[in-house]
């Protein structure tokens, strides 16, 4: 994209206020990155020492400021995931038929494919698994996970847009043509709240 995708405008809101949007208001929020403007009160930025170490170092970043046992990781830009993130925490904290329980619930996209930043993980084994990897500077996501029990619940469980070809809510903007997309279908809906979703 060219520019930090957090801050990037589409009709009239950043692509991390629309993915935050979704998240219940006590719930505490840290974003991995330089601090950028939000609408939501109360968000902390963290940031991997050095910069620009990838998803890995800033997830490991974020997890320093992080309490609670269940922690649910979001890319920045995912604005129509709705209510997915809830949904997500409370599929892992349900989770009592395996013994052991796993470590992290994923959401699957349209194809089926589990979505590695947009899942629930109890923060003690995330911890232990990018730990166990010895640095996280330059460690792909994939690495993690391999270290992880884990599960998968499909994303697209509601879809608010009222449009026939509304996309996954877990539908990642990478490109111009995404964020073009994107903006039509919030016109042509006249609203402010891209999507939603429920357990």
């Amino acid at each position: 994209m060219g520019r930090d995708k957090a801050t990037l405008d589409v009709a009239g809101a950043s692509l991390l206020d629309r993915t935050l949007a979704g998240v219940p208001a006590d719930v505490n929020v840290v974003v991995a990155g330089p601090p950028v403007s939000v609408a939501r009160d109360g968000v902390r930025f963290v940031q991997e020492v050095p910069p620009g170490g990838g998803p890995v170092a800033g997830l490991d970043a974020a997890l320093t400021a992080v309490t609670a046992p269940v922690v649910v990781v979001l890319a920045t830009d995912l604005p129509l995931i709705g209510t997915l993130p809830a949904a997500l925490a409370d599929a892992l904290l349900r989770d009592t038929g395996r013994d052991p329980p796993v470590d992290g619930v994923l959401a699957t996209d349209a194809s089926g494919h589990p979505q590695q930043l947009c899942a629930a993980y109890r923060s003690a084994a995330l911890r232990d698994a990018i730990a166990a990897g010895g640095t996280a500077q330059g460690v792909a996501m994939h690495s993690v996970l391999a270290r992880l029990r884990t599960s998968a619940i499909s994303g697209h469980v509601c879809v608010e847009l009222g449009t026939s070809d509304a996309p996954d809510p877990t539908w990642d903007i990478d490109t111009p043509d995404d964020v073009q997309r994107l903006t039509q279908l919030l016109d042509e809906t006249s609203t402010d709240s891209p999507g939603g979703c429920d357990g």
